[in-house]
């Protein structure tokens, strides 16, 4: 009940999803499976890239967060970096790096999205992948 989800239109029919945030505590959605060793890719300065819509204003930090289990999960406050119009498509890229210097251990990452807020959210998603740093990524402080 803190966090529902439903496919939306993102440029095709029901191509992406949407993620509601009660603000009736911490919700969660996250993308779990056998673990995987990006520590080449961390070094080849890579980046977590999603493509987003904001469905509602920003009221709080939203955590973006990777992790070896559920229960182990670096999450970084990327509230600030969140910065497309509401109802606009855009793409935010965190650096693989700054997911190290939260405490991830990219050796062993079997949750490599995870994201969560306290307050009340309205976002969809229609992408979530590995991306090249072209001058266009971010590390928001922890």
């Amino acid at each position: 009940g803190k966090v529902t989800q439903a496919a939306v239109d993102a440029g095709k029919q029901e191509a992406g999803r949407s993620l509601v945030f009660s603000g009736n505590g911490r919700g969660e959605a996250a993308i779990s499976g056998a673990p995987v060793d990006l520590s080449r890719q961390t070094t080849g300065k890579m980046t977590l890239g999603v493509t987003y819509r904001l469905d509602g204003p920003v009221a709080g930090p939203v955590w973006l967060a990777m992790g070896s289990s559920l229960a182990d999960e670096h999450a970084i406050d990327i509230s600030g970096a969140l910065t497309a119009p509401v109802g606009e498509w855009a793409t935010v890229k965190i650096t693989l790096d700054c997911f190290v210097a939260a405490g991830v251990d990219v050796s062993k990452v079997a949750v490599p999205f995870s994201l969560s807020s306290e307050q009340r959210l309205s976002i969809s998603y229609s992408g979530i992948r590995l991306a090249s740093d072209e001058g266009d990524a971010t590390c928001p402080a922890k």
